[in-house]
């Protein structure tokens, strides 16, 4: 049988159906290949319709590193305050002329001769 991920061949029966719900995971791996690889999977479009052994194990490493990734971030951000809230900052226009100051030397002139 042709791995749909790889190409590669395998033996029937160490090979995983796309379609069919695996136990225990609660989705088919159909929508576990959608939602890492961004790659449409349709029933009956010609191409093969399970993955060998070793791309379904690295698709369930891939699944493992998203969610920890996704954890992380969601752990972050709940505790740093976020940067880049404009409500929170306050802006005041600066004009040119506010940032010289009287006290400071001017540059001398230069004048074409």
């Amino acid at each position: 049988m042709e791995c749909r991920l790889c190409l590669g061949s395998a033996p029937a029966e160490s090979s995983v159906s796309i379609f069919q719900r695996p136990d225990p995971h609660p989705e088919r791996l159909e929508q576990r290949i959608r939602t890492c690889c961004q790659i449409q999977v349709k029933r009956g479009d010609g191409l093969p319709d399970a993955v060998c052994l070793s791309c379904n194990t690295n698709l369930e490493l891939l699944i493992g590193f998203r969610n920890a990734c996704l954890r992380s971030y969601e752990t972050s951000q709940l505790n740093t305050p976020l940067l880049d809230d404009c409500s929170k900052i306050k802006t005041e226009e600066v004009l040119l002329e506010d940032l010289i100051w009287d006290d400071e030397p001017s540059l001398p002139t230069i004048h074409p001769k």
